[in-house]
């Protein structure tokens, strides 16, 4: 989109979109999802069990099944490496990442075996010894595929044994110990000093999320999650305690829990980056130890009847992501897929935000990025996401100035308004076409679709008793973006969701947002079409909305039904434009939080005028003030400091309030000021999450005056200390 452009519709939005969704919807991806260029008619078959690979035989059988990889790429034909009905044990892993390894192959089919229903009969299941926090050879996946065209993945079951996430049944909850007991269910795994990451509630007889507060959440493995499980000394193997979590307050006896041994440090299932033409067809995931599956980098990607779900006595599958995608690009299909289970967010779709470093003259800039292999060239398309709308510049030049660090020069000139810390994206990594269809997301504890690219579809699925939203439109972090262009989302159901405001503020089952600290108003989500859809269900909380729209312009809603919703619609008035509302229902309009003054001191955890001075901290997945970063702690004892370096002066001092179920509900504020220290108790588990006055008062020259957060009492936690930005506003003369 070039800059100054603004979009005139010369016939209605949705009919602009759909048809532009479907006008490629067979191109990109073969029949089968698999392009066969260059293939032969027909594949040579490679039995696995000629290279030693028996299924049921109990042995490790990944160096037998790598050794019919390796056959395979030696060929030049079209491979199908064949499995029989069974379980294949892999133990020996082919590198840090995974057990099997595909790397530098075209046109392979990886196929296993089918029940006469279809179904598959295939189980590769990796075995590794149980522990908390792996990472490396010791957490790794099933599949590293990288830098391959034309490979398809069939008629499997990814699984392991055992598994790294237990489940069971609620038997006993002390509230003043802050004790909660489980008995382990039959055959899942246990051991003493399980850790308790991502750990959630279940109802037993229906087998959902119970409409609560997740039980534990974060990646603070030293602090928080030191705390453990430890065996019942009362006879029982399979029975387990845990204290000082502060969930019991959120669990019954006779409930469903879930937790899992790691959330950060393990590989996915699937690993797949750098290639082209990638098919999943007919794959059941059953335990993940990290992400399901991570894709980056690649071009045209299939995902056709795959299933990640719990299975047998399990409650949840995996403490992350189900589907990653992230700077991939031509076409993604996902139809009939079905996710439960996960801690994260089911679906994700991204690409990086690139930084401006320097701007070395009205053609080049100096860019960074957090992580990845990005690669610019001359020609390559940017979009920069300043001003009134993003505008797109073609590379003349670039130069890789190290890792992660380039120096773009640019054909045409920039305006004034690409600076320091002006964000631009690849249009090179995203995607050209994006459809989900006939698909169910159901009992997660995240937002079931996160959705920052362009050119999106989604109809006829199912989206229910997901936690967050069950589509967020928008950047979420730092590093990811950019914002949805070009969606449509017709013809599905969403209910008995959204019990949890998404980043504090957030309210919608469907939602467009920006949760990053260089934007604040834009509304660069743009062309949303929302049709024919029901809502249902959606009144857990007083903020449960069905479509709540914020950054985003040129947004139809028409002929969606919204049946026991407490509001249907809620539109930020400063952040929107052009919304088009026709579905006859009441819009609650958002006038927008308070803007501070430009003369007013601001500390935040990123400044070092912030301290943690007692406790284990962590950083948090909510954000603060124009979507900065806060922190949060678990101790009973924590506390932190915000000192700014002042003027002699008169100062009303503002602490940023960071809302949540989980957050302390007496939370202490003490401002130190030249007449003494005034304390303020505040609950930061009711309310909106916004700016609260603490008071006007005086200060001397220098770092004397300071504000502390604790406890009102630190020798009891019942919810997470959580810091964000302190603002010191000098008083009119």
């Amino acid at each position: 989109m070039r800059s100054n452009a603004r979009r005139t519709f010369t016939k209605p939005l949705g009919a602009c979109l759909t048809a532009m969704l479907f006008l490629t919807a067979g191109q990109g991806v073969g029949a089968g999802g698999v392009h066969a260029e260059g293939a032969e008619p027909y594949p040579m078959i490679l039995n696995v069990a000629d290279y030693g690979a028996i299924a049921g035989d109990g042995a490790d059988d990944a160096p037998a099944i790598q050794l019919a990889i390796q056959a395979a790429a030696a060929s030049n034909s079209h491979n199908v490496l064949a499995f029989e009905e069974g379980v294949y044990h892999l133990g020996t892993a082919a590198g840090e990442e995974a057990m099997l390894r595909l790397s530098n192959m075209r046109n392979v089919t990886v196929r296993g075996a089918t029940y006469a229903d279809g179904a598959p009969a295939t189980v590769l299941q990796v075995n590794l010894p149980l522990g908390n926090d792996v990472s490396g050879a010791a957490a790794a996946g099933h599949f590293f595929i990288e830098n391959t065209k034309n490979v398809k993945l069939e008629h499997l079951i990814l699984d392991y044994g055992p598994r790294f996430a237990t489940a069971g049944e609620i038997v006993s909850v002390d509230r003043a110990s802050d004790t909660v007991v489980v008995d382990i269910f039959p055959g899942m795994p246990h051991f003493d000093g399980m850790k308790a990451y991502s750990a959630n509630s279940w109802d037993l007889e229906t087998g959902m999320l119970l409409p609560v507060d997740a039980l534990t959440i974060g990646t603070d493995k030293d602090g928080y999650f030191a705390t453990t499980w430890s065996k019942v000394p009362d006879g029982s193997d399979d029975r387990y305690r845990i204290s000082g979590m502060g969930f019991s307050n959120r669990v019954e006896i006779g409930q469903g829990i879930s937790w899992h041994f790691n959330v950060d440090t393990a590989n996915p299932n699937l690993r797949i980056m750098h290639s082209e033409n990638i098919a999943l067809e007919n794959v059941r995931i059953y335990n993940s130890l990290g992400m399901s599956m991570l894709a980056g980098y690649n071009k045209n990607f299939t995902v056709k009847n795959v299933r990640v779900e719990p299975q047998g006595h399990s409650l949840a599958v995996g403490p992350r992501d189900a589907f990653h995608f992230s700077n991939n690009r031509g076409s993604l299909l996902m139809d009939e897929v079905y996710v439960k289970g996960v801690r994260w967010d089911p679906l994700v779709s991204r690409s990086t935000f690139v930084e401006v470093k320097e701007r070395i003259d009205d053609y080049s800039i100096r860019t960074s990025y957090g992580v990845g292999t990005l690669s610019f060239n001359a020609g390559d398309t940017i979009a920069f996401w300043v001003g009134d709308q993003p505008f797109e510049r073609v590379i003349a030049s670039a130069v890789n100035a190290g890792g992660t660090v380039d120096v773009l020069t640019f054909a045409d000139p920039l305006p004034d308004t690409v600076k320091v810390g002006s964000r631009l994206t690849h249009q090179g990594y995203e995607w050209d076409q994006v459809i989900l269809r006939n698909s169910t997301v159901e009992g997660n504890f995240g937002t079931a679709l996160v959705f920052m690219n362009k050119n999106l579809l989604v109809e006829n699925s199912v989206f229910r008793n997901n936690a967050y939203s069950n589509i967020g439109l928008g950047p979420t972090s730092v590093n990811t973006g950019p914002f949805a262009r070009n969606v449509v989302i017709q013809n599905n159901l969403f209910e008995q969701s959204t019990w949890i405001q998404k980043y504090n503020s957030y309210d919608g089952t469907i939602t467009t947002f920006e949760n990053h600290a260089s934007f604040n108003k834009e509304k660069y989500n743009d062309g949303i079409v929302i049709r024919d859809n029901t809502f249902k269900d959606l009144h857990i909380g007083a903020h449960a909305t069905a479509v709540h729209l914020k950054n985003a312009r040129n947004v139809e809603l028409s002929g969606n039904t919204y049946i026991n919703v407490n509001h249907p619609i809620k539109v930020n008035i400063p952040s929107t434009e052009n919304i088009v509302n026709n579905d006859g229902v009441p819009v609650v309009e958002e006038r927008g939080d308070a803007i501070l003054p430009a003369e007013a001191i601001v500390v935040d955890p990123t400044s070092p005028q912030y301290k943690e001075v007692v406790g284990s901290w962590a950083l948090s997945g909510l954000t603060g003030y124009n979507g900065s970063i806060t922190r949060y702690s678990g101790t009973a004892g924590g506390a932190a400091t915000w000192t700014p370096n002042l003027e002699a002066g008169t100062y009303q001092v503002l602490a940023y309030r960071i809302v949540h179920p989980a957050s302390e509900p007496a939370t202490k504020l003490a401002v130190s000021h030249a007449g003494g220290v005034t304390e303020v108790v505040s609950d930061y588990t009711a309310g909106q999450s916004g700016w609260v006055e603490l008071g006007t008062f005086e200060f001397a020259e220098g770092t004397g005056g300071f504000v502390r957060m604790s406890r009102a009492n630190p020798q009891q936690a019942s919810g997470y200390l959580r810091t964000n930005a302190v603002a010191f506003i000098p008083a009119n003369d």
